[in-house]
């Protein structure tokens, strides 16, 4: 499912768009879901993955949050819950039905009060099909005689929603062991002690007037259950990925997918285990595959709250409509006034050819919002983000079922541009049916965490999805998929077009995914960086717990942080880099992703003084950046031109201190800033270097005390990042 994914066509409130979504699950990770939660098809899944013929991609080591390749343009699996219903707050649970998982009764159907929904923080409400509404003999309300309707407008048209009667609710783990007959096993959904009140949507509903559009693919719908943002109110959820991690990563090591058919547990061992709990519930190992609790985490995203309901109607007028609440975004709140939510955004960097040199790269980069959303198997950028990197729709092909992306020149946009290489396609469902959207590989995905300065990107506790390109400037491994699909809510007064949405693909194991559930091609084992996700939904943090195959930049003494003691452990590991390889394990790709952590390819004192840097919060400085625009580019190479005129009037201009002035102009590393630095400058340029973001640099104390500091390891990386 992606989040709100649906035609680009119709602007849709934010609340159905994911609730149809499921909106927007892609075709083929439906079809690979519907399996997944039936252990008893693993003969035919196994099949299809033979016909299939699936390539297994082995993951990339990283020992920074510099995650190479890591995400595939599919989540594998997203978080589900169990839910039960009941008409009181100590009523006894509704029993309803569910599908006999027995071979011998294929069509049977056996009592249950546990209804199987995805857990999804893109939805702003709960959502139970029209087939789980007649199992759990829901009614639908009415109001002054008339069945109360919810609406969702949107610029293509209206879906209609039917509204539950009032209900309530409780949640249970979704792992192999929950009984989900024992209602003793469900937490109520509650605020402030007491147990809430719902009124859920059902549906999608038939009104009669043709507002759900003839080319909707129900059976998409048909079998979909949303727990939306109601049921975390004020709880944290937990997803365990480390199961499902350990399978990926035996498929991408072996390539040998035979063992989802030979070993019972594989195939159900890819399913996330997912929790609700209430804040401050400890964590307990002794239980921790079964109620972990709450586990602690090594990095921490601040996340915003906006509240849809405003695009969404109810009718007849004064009717009570379902329960809703706001979704979380990283970044800025888009519903916010500008300027007022500093949410530090996710910034995103393409390379593309330069429309004045096209022998040349051009990076480009954009910061926006993106929708925090669990329930989206992959991930989006709006067309307005997309045309920041330079890249659009080709004329004609948009809403095709083969749409193409294409480089334009702004200079020029009437111009047909150049196709994108290494562009993909899928084939997404929502209101008003299925589509073919296209995506494409961006060089880097960055989302800012507490841990880091929030005025570097670079810092080494951000988390950067990234690829690597060859010195030609072709991508050599794949950075972070991103489709291009615009999700508007609308309200008549209003409009709002989202930048983004950050899926699940991100965050677990994924795969590549293309074509329709009728002719899926699937490729690309990949397992996730993350063995914990915890949300608290009532600080708006989300939790990342790196497993063992990361860490983060500097982090010598491998405890998941950046403290006083890596800078000793740095120290000692300098004495003997090669005994502390091998007491680590590491390569010589390993070491120069740990050890090189003011990214500028080589290993030498000033990683040592950016480290430091970053642990006092001394201002940092990028080496050519003479504009102190934050990039190293063209634009750099003039104003350099001009600061070499007259230094002394260029360093008093920019406040500048010696060390400063040293860190920005000496790019050729010999203690000097003349005009020899002109020329490294354009070397480093013109080899396709240069950066989007600041790469810190020594302040003058760090620079005294370890100025006669050197190294002499020059080891450098063969691969270009940006």
């Amino acid at each position: 499912m992606i989040a709100g994914v649906g035609s680009r066509s119709r602007g849709s409130g934010l609340k159905n768009i994911k609730s149809l979504g499921e909106v927007a699950r892609p075709l083929v990770a439906t079809f690979w879901m519907r399996f997944l939660a039936a252990p008893s098809a693993l003969a035919v899944i196994f099949a299809v993955l033979c016909i299939l013929a699936i390539c297994i991609a082995s993951p990339v080591a990283a020992w920074a949050v510099d995650l190479v390749g890591v995400s595939q343009s599919a989540a594998v699996d997203q978080p589900q819950i169990y839910m039960l219903l009941r008409d009181s707050p100590t009523g006894t649970p509704i029993v309803g039905a569910t599908a006999d998982t027995n071979p011998s009764d294929p069509f049977g159907t056996v009592p249950t009060i546990g209804i199987q929904a995805y857990l999804d923080t893109g939805s702003s409400g709960i959502l139970v099909s029209t087939a789980t509404a007649q199992a759990w003999a829901l009614s639908n309300s009415t109001y002054n005689g008339q069945t109360i309707t919810f609406n969702d407008i949107g610029v293509g048209g209206t879906a209609a929603f039917n509204v539950s009667q009032q209900l309530y609710a409780g949640v249970a783990p979704y792992t192999p062991t929950t009984n989900t007959e024992d209602a003793t096993a469900y937490l109520p959904v509650s605020s402030g002690g007491s147990p809430t009140s719902l009124r859920l949507e059902i549906g999608p509903a038939d009104t009669g007037d043709n507002s759900l559009t003839g080319n909707l693919d129900t059976s998409l719908l048909e079998d979909i259950d949303v727990v939306g943002m109601p049921a975390l109110t004020g709880k944290v959820m937990v997803v365990d990925a480390r199961s499902s991690n350990t399978v990926m990563t035996q498929l991408a090591q072996s390539g040998d997918i035979s063992s989802l058919l030979t070993d019972p547990n594989a195939l159900a061992n890819l399913s996330l285990r997912t929790y609700i709990y209430n804040p401050n519930t400890p964590f307990q190992s002794a239980t921790i595959d079964t109620d972990p609790g709450i586990p602690a985490t090594n990095l921490h995203v601040k996340l915003s709250y906006g509240d849809f309901s405003g695009f969404t109607t109810t009718t007849p007028t004064g009717a009570p409509g379902p329960t809703l609440a706001h979704n979380p975004f990283i970044g800025p709140n888009p519903l916010a006034a500008p300027g007022t939510d500093k949410t530090p955004p996710v910034r995103i960097t393409c390379q593309v050819p330069n429309p004045a040199n096209p022998t040349s790269m051009l990076t480009l980069a954009a910061t926006g919002s993106f929708l925090f959303d669990t329930g989206a198997g992959a991930s989006f950028i709006s067309e307005n983000m997309a045309a920041k990197l330079h890249v659009r729709y080709r004329a004609g092909t948009d809403g095709t079922d083969n749409p193409e992306l294409e480089v334009f020149n702004p200079s020029n946009p009437a111009a047909q541009g150049t196709l994108l290489t290494n562009q993909f396609q899928e084939s997404v469902g929502g209101i008003g049916g299925s589509e073919t959207v296209a995506g494409f590989y961006l060089d880097s995905l960055i989302v800012p965490t507490m841990e880091a300065n929030p005025a570097y990107y670079t810092d080494p506790r951000n988390l950067r999805f990234a690829g690597t390109r060859t010195a030609g400037g072709q991508q050599d491994i794949l950075g972070p998929p991103v489709l291009v699909q615009n999700i508007t809510a609308t309200n008549g007064t209003r409009s709002i077009t989202l930048d983004g949405d950050f899926g699940m693909n991100f965050l677990v194991g994924s795969l590549n995914i293309s074509g329709s559930i009728d002719n899926p091609g699937i490729s690309g084992f990949s397992p996730g960086a993350f063995d914990w996700i915890t949300y608290d939904e009532a600080n708006g943090i989300l939790g990342l717990q790196l497993n063992s195959a990361f860490h983060i930049a500097g982090d010598f003494n491998l405890d998941g942080k950046l403290t006083n003691a890596d800078v000793q452990a740095m120290l000692n590991a300098f004495q003997n880099i090669a005994a502390f390889k091998a007491a680590h394990n590491l390569s010589d790709a390993d070491w120069l992703d740990l050890a090189d952590v003011n990214r500028d390819g080589v290993v030498n004192a000033a990683d040592l003084k950016y480290l430091m840097n970053l642990l006092t919060g001394n201002k940092l400085f990028l080496a050519g950046d003479v504009n102190l625009d934050g990039h190293v580019d063209a634009a750099d190479i003039l104003a350099m031109q001009q600061a070499l005129a007259n230094l002394p009037a260029y360093q008093t201009a920019k406040n500048l201190t010696n060390a400063q002035l040293l860190a920005i102009g000496d790019i050729n590393n010999d203690g000097v800033v003349n005009t020899a630095d002109l020329q490294a400058l354009l070397d480093l340029l013109n080899s396709g270097g240069g950066s989007t973001d600041p790469v810190p640099e020594p302040a003058s104390l760090v620079l005294l005390a370890l100025g006669g500091f050197a190294l002499g390891l020059t080891a450098r990386r063969s691969r270009n990042r940006n």
